[in-house]
């Protein structure tokens, strides 16, 4: 498919000196470009862990303290 896109004149220019540094024309430079960043936010979606529900509770128990790990630690062994 033949396709037009406007980019700005700086980076055009960069652009086509890294594709021309590695050997590539201007067109595969970009489409490996776009198929590598497609390719990434693929394995980012495949990749995301379940989604958490929100806690509905009523919030901390009564006394317990965050900020003192020994106390927490002591309640989640009983």
């Amino acid at each position: 498919m033949r396709t037009t896109i406007i980019l700005p004149d700086e980076f055009a220019r960069a652009v086509r000196e890294r594709a021309r540094a590695e050997g590539q024309t201007f067109t595969s430079f970009l489409e490996q470009a776009l198929r590598e960043h497609l390719a990434r936010l693929d394995a980012r979606a495949e990749s995301q862990p379940f989604a958490v529900a929100p806690f509905e509770g009523t919030g901390l128990r009564p006394g317990v303290d965050l900020a003192d790990s020994a106390d927490l630690l002591d309640r989640m062994e009983r």
